[in-house]
């Protein structure tokens, strides 16, 4: 254990290391490059046609994960269909025009060989049959608007956590 609180550990998970510092766990991603470890954090891709909502989102995690931002549902698909293995987790907002979120998450449903990532929507819509929809097509949770920022931290790690806890068998 290190004077500042950070706690690291030796479990290897192939592509993570864990650290914990301060009670939260943290997952760095971790290349082999020439038998050198180079960590990175991991990516988190925010996709919201609204500038103001991507760059509060990404104001608020900052500092936790490297943040990508898609400004479209059409944007979003592209950028996971170029780098299928990028992304930790997906913050996706429902209404969007051209391809909403629903479509995005059809999409990410119909190739889910291809795409293992975890999606938290992000949305002023608080319907139940839109909650309800957005779970079927396979969102790990859902947040309202407006939102408090530990909170959104919180959900985003322990998504990220638990899904790669289960993909992993961590």
């Amino acid at each position: 254990k290190r004077k500042d609180g950070t706690v690291i550990w030796l479990e290897d998970h192939g592509r993570y290391v864990f650290t914990e510092q301060y009670g939260y766990v943290y997952y760095v991603f971790v290349k082999e490059i020439n038998s050198t470890r180079h960590e990175e954090r991991l990516k988190v891709l925010v996709a919201d046609d609204q500038e103001m909502n991507r760059k509060l989102l990404a104001f608020t995690l900052e500092g936790y994960y490297d943040i990508e931002e898609a400004d479209s549902g059409r944007q979003t698909i592209e950028m996971l269909t170029q780098n299928p293995d990028r992304y930790a987790m997906l913050l996706l907002d429902l209404v969007m025009p051209e391809v909403d979120g629903f479509q995005v998450l059809e999409f990410l449903n119909k190739r889910r060989a291809e795409f293992h990532l975890p999606v938290i929507v992000i949305s002023a819509d608080t319907s139940v049959d839109s909650i309800n929809r957005a779970f079927y097509l396979g969102a790990l949770d859902v947040v309202s608007r407006p939102y408090k920022p530990e909170t959104i931290r919180m959900r985003v790690r322990n998504c990220i956590e638990l899904f790669m806890r289960k993909n992993n068998g961590i």
